[in-house]
């Protein structure tokens, strides 16, 4: 799965930038927490 990073403009790992932003909410804190 991916996820678009607004803010760096590409396309990354949902549970990366779930990581890397605190962003745990949604599908991408789903898939973060399943792994």
């Amino acid at each position: 799965m991916l996820w678009y990073d607004e803010k760096k403009g590409e396309m990354t790992l949902i549970h990366y930038h779930a990581i890397v932003t605190g962003r745990v909410q949604g599908v991408g804190f789903r898939y973060f927490v399943q792994g």
